[in-house]
């Protein structure tokens, strides 16, 4: 059942206001508008590494959009509330796996 359930879908990063989506190949090619940073002291006990446009660390993506100027920030997460937030953050192929893993015993699955 959670397999199939939207919550542990594939959603593509993308813009936290607009919703550009932002490609997620590899390899990457360079985007000006895409950096990595350093977790800010309130999120450096939830950001794990990962794989996003290629292997990270435990980094945070700032992502200046060039349609409408929004910052948004997301990273891997080691917890399901952060990853499930409802901030358009997107939920890649690590992510889903972690979900398929986190969220059956809270269904009783």
């Amino acid at each position: 059942r959670v397999q199939r359930h939207p919550i542990a879908q594939y959603v593509p990063a993308q813009c936290q206001s607009c919703g550009r989506h932002i490609p997620d190949t590899y390899p990457a090619p360079d985007d000006p508008n895409l950096t990595e940073e350093e977790p800010m002291p309130e999120e450096r006990p939830f950001v794990r590494a990962g794989w996003f446009r290629g292997p990270r660390g435990a980094v945070v993506f700032s992502y200046s959009c060039p349609d409408c100027q929004a910052v948004s920030r997301w990273y891997r997460a080691v917890h399901p509330e952060i990853t499930l937030n409802p901030r358009k953050w997107g939920r890649l192929c690590g992510e889903t796996e972690d979900l398929k893993m986190w969220l059956p015993p809270d269904f009783g699955v």
